[in-house]
């Protein structure tokens, strides 16, 4: 809120009292400028957690769920798992591509993401199956 504000009142006084939209819309400056800080500072943080995903070499990404998420996140993004760029073929193949700007999904969307839960399941399996009982036992 200190950064909208912060924002709100550079842009009034240069002169800035008002944005209208590509839709027409017309947005009071608070109430643009708190949805822009809002909007950029998710922006940054799903670049930040990306970027350590691929450092870390996680291969699948889960985008947050949302019971309220509206109809574009519900059909696009809301819970889905995506792979990163350089994933193994056999994620490739059941998951689509992630791209940086599909989360956020559109102005003020609540949707960030993580590593797949998925992921971490198919390691379990794979240890399972390579150590069999010894893991169960060691746990």
């Amino acid at each position: 809120r200190q950064a909208a504000k912060q924002m709100e009142a550079m842009l009034k006084r240069d002169g800035i009292r008002s944005f209208t939209d590509s839709a027409g819309r017309k947005w009071n400056m608070g109430t643009y400028t708190e949805m822009v800080i809002v909007t950029t500072t998710r922006e940054a943080v799903t670049q930040g957690t990306f970027n350590g995903l691929q450092q870390t070499g996680h291969e699948l990404l889960q985008v947050s769920h949302h019971i309220n998420s509206c109809k574009l996140c519900l059909e696009t993004i809301d819970g889905k798992t995506f792979c990163v760029p350089g994933a193994s073929s056999v994620y490739t193949s059941q998951y689509p591509m992630f791209e940086i700007g599909m989360v956020p999904g559109h102005p003020r969307c609540k949707h960030c993401i993580g590593p797949a839960g998925i992921e971490f399941d198919d390691i379990e399996a794979r240890l399972l199956s390579k150590y069999g009982g010894e893991l169960a036992a060691a746990a």
